[in-house]
């Protein structure tokens, strides 16, 4: 491109920025009829403050008509493309606040579990401050495995507005997925911070210290049966614990290898496995032999017989751990579910009363049921517990509560990401999921091949999250929870983010 293009790009970038923003607000704009209009035209600003501060749909709405998607999509990669021709003020490869940018990111891994708000008050900051860098700078030497994460990124939240609007689902439904189109920024921001490897190492130590004194804390001074802590489920916390003592583990192999001290990464294992427990949590269970399955590849070169008294040491911990919580018997009581199965009577259920198996079982009969009634476009990302109702009526699954008012439990999704995803947004929304998971995995284990000590270890750690995420989504909707779907895509991000950034020439 001649100069004379690059200097009138450079003039209209900042109009058409500006008025690309102004459009995607527009295309999310209520239908006509909103109180909006009247108000302005009555000058009644008080109570037109009122109706915007309010939640009220017949404000905002996902982009539901053919002309208003047009403007969502126009808007939206007009700004991608006000980024790319951004020629001036490349993104620092080294960032002069650099200790204070990296202590933000790492913080907000160590506080997730164990704050109400303060962990996402933490996300807002970081993001406005990586969307203040994607709008002043732009990125130099992406490499095609970074701009197909990205792209990626980009694609689960422009699928997830496009099936929303033909479903006209409730606009609270994307909020979530927005999470996937502020991972772009993110991603950037990070990649211009170095991170040091020991800061990495020290703060997954500090969140499961944290993540298992808490635990002891809500469960004995909170009286949580299962502990949840601040998260919505104590399936949330059980996971995102139980990656820890994994990541720890890692890091156990890493220091032990490096000749230093690995006192507190045994005290983070502990306290990670303990306040696994505490949330009675067994599916995680399924993942440890498949991550031991890794470790054990070569390109990982971690050498277990090296390690056998201290693995030997691990796993009668956590036996003992788990013999000692509710967890076995919840998996004995899962085990006796299962081979009580029978017929359609023997899954009537109460989900207060029983176990959770018999529940799940008709839950995914029901997800199947709705991905053979619509296997292209799905039923939608809000009408899960309609279609339940529904199917409890026709007889076509048995109750789930025993109840004449609330025989579906209320449930939303499907216990399973991959069938939820399916039953909601269709083929393509399944395969854009496995897409995303699998291009993850194979970037960090490419990663592994041909990298420095530290990438080699960070690389680990993002194959042992990835691969720990693709089995609890088999019991699991991390997107239909706020704080599992935030925690999954940041620490992704940020893994891929640093392997980059490492290998970025220093200056």
């Amino acid at each position: 491109m001649n100069p004379v293009n690059l200097a009138f790009f450079s003039k209209i970038r900042a109009p058409l920025l500006f008025s690309s923003l102004i459009l995607f607000i527009l295309s999310f704009l209520g239908p006509e009829g909103t109180p909006i209009k009247g108000l302005i035209y009555n000058l009644d600003f008080f109570e037109l403050f009122n109706v915007l501060s309010s939640s009220s749909e017949s404000i905002f709405r996902t982009p539901n008509t053919t002309l208003r998607f047009t403007f969502f999509s126009v808007s939206l990669f007009s700004i991608f493309i006000c980024y790319l021709i951004h020629t001036n003020n490349l993104l620092p490869k080294y960032n002069n606040n650099n200790n204070l940018f990296s202590i933000l990111v790492l913080l907000f891994i160590a506080i997730n579990l164990i704050t109400a708000n303060v962990g996402n008050i933490l996300y807002i900051l970081i993001i406005i401050i990586s969307l203040y860098y994607f709008i002043k700078y732009k990125t130099a030497g992406l490499s095609l495995s970074e701009t197909i994460l990205l792209i990626l990124n980009f694609l689960l939240f422009y699928f997830t507005v496009y099936s929303a609007s033909i479903h006209d689902a409730n606009i609270r439904e994307i909020d979530v997925y927005l999470r996937f189109l502020l991972a772009i920024p993110l991603y950037l921001f990070i990649r211009s911070i170095d991170i040091n490897i020991n800061k990495v190492i020290n703060f997954i130590h500090i969140a499961s210290i944290l993540c298992g004194v808490f635990a002891l804390y809500f469960s004995f001074y909170d009286n949580q049966s299962r502990v949840y802590g601040f998260t919505s489920t104590a399936t949330t916390y059980g996971n995102i614990s139980f990656l820890f003592a994994l990541l720890s583990l890692i890091t156990f192999f890493y220091l032990k290898k490096n000749n230093k001290k690995v006192t507190i990464s045994l005290l983070s294992i502990m306290l990670a496995i303990i306040a696994w427990s505490l949330t009675s949590n067994r599916a995680n269970l399924f993942s440890l032999i498949f991550v031991f399955i890794i470790l054990l590849h070569p390109i990982i070169r971690v050498k277990l017989d090296i390690y056998f008294k201290q693995i030997l040491l691990f796993t009668i911990f956590l036996f003992l751990v788990v013999s000692q919580s509710d967890t076995l018997s919840r998996i004995s009581s899962g085990y006796n579910d299962i081979i009580t199965i029978n017929s359609n009577e023997n899954l009537e259920t109460s989900w207060k009363d029983t176990g959770s198996i018999k529940p799940r079982l008709i839950i995914w009969q029901a997800s199947l049921n709705m991905i053979q009634k619509s296997p292209i476009t799905g039923i939608g990302l809000d009408n899960f517990n309609i279609e339940l109702e529904d199917q409890i009526t026709n007889n076509q699954i048995p109750m789930i509560r025993k109840s004449d008012i609330n025989q579906s439990g209320g449930f939303n999704h499907a216990h399973n990401q991959y069938l939820d995803t399916f039953a909601k947004t269709g083929l393509f929304g399944f395969l854009l999921l496995l897409i995303y998971l699998i291009s993850y995995f194979m970037f960090f284990y490419i990663h592994l091949r041909k990298s420095s000590k530290e990438n080699h270890l960070i690389a680990t750690l993002g194959l042992i999250t990835v691969f720990t995420y693709i089995f609890n989504m088999f019991s699991h909707s991390i997107f239909s929870h706020h704080q599992s779907t935030l925690f999954f895509i940041f620490i992704l991000t940020m893994f891929s983010a640093i392997i980059s950034r490492n290998k970025l020439p220093k200056l």
